[in-house]
């Protein structure tokens, strides 16, 4: 799972299929990292694919249990999930291709160095201002402390996740090129 506004990499989970459980193991592990207490009657939207496990009742149940908002992208439209699929293609690019792994335990202690050490804390992001995502979240919330309102770790979330459903309702308004 990441996060949209800091591209914070919430949470993952690695598995040999793509059965429901990884999917609910990946998003169980962003829920330890940000609460999910609607702000204002705003709920968390979690954007996905059109894959089978995101679909499932399990997985259905899951977000609701959590008052997360489900979101799917369009039938046929691979740029309502640009944001990931940019992550997974950096992540290959950065990693996976320039390493030799050869189990699946080594593959998950790459990921975590990668993700949790290097991605999150360490890489530079020029969408962020050549911040790290941790610096960008941190730096968003630390202003909202100078300025005396009250920071909520979800504020960034909301009005990223407003502005994105407004350009993907009104997509002649919208500043995103094709």
């Amino acid at each position: 799972m990441l996060d949209i506004f800091t591209r914070e990499v919430l949470g993952w989970s690695l598995a040999k299929n793509l059965e429901t459980s990884l999917v609910l193991n990946a998003t169980s592990n962003a829920l330890h990292k940000t609460p999910t207490t609607p702000i204002n009657n705003v709920k968390i939207i979690f954007h996905s694919d059109r894959g089978s496990q995101y679909a499932s009742k399990a997985y259905k149940d899951f977000l609701d249990a959590h008052q997360i908002l489900p979101s799917m992208s369009r039938r046929g439209n691979c740029y309502d999930n640009a944001y990931v699929e940019s992550f997974f293609s950096t992540l290959k690019k950065e990693h996976i291709y320039r390493h030799k792994i050869d189990c699946q335990e080594e593959m998950q202690a790459h990921l975590f160095k990668y993700i949790e050490v290097w991605y999150n804390r360490q890489r530079l992001h020029s969408s962020l201002g050549y911040q790290t995502p941790f610096q960008y979240g941190e730096s968003h919330y630390s202003s909202k402390k100078v300025s005396g309102q009250k920071p909520h770790p979800l504020d960034s979330r909301v009005e990223q996740g407003a502005k994105d459903a407004k350009e993907l309702a009104h997509p002649e308004v919208s500043n995103i090129s094709y």
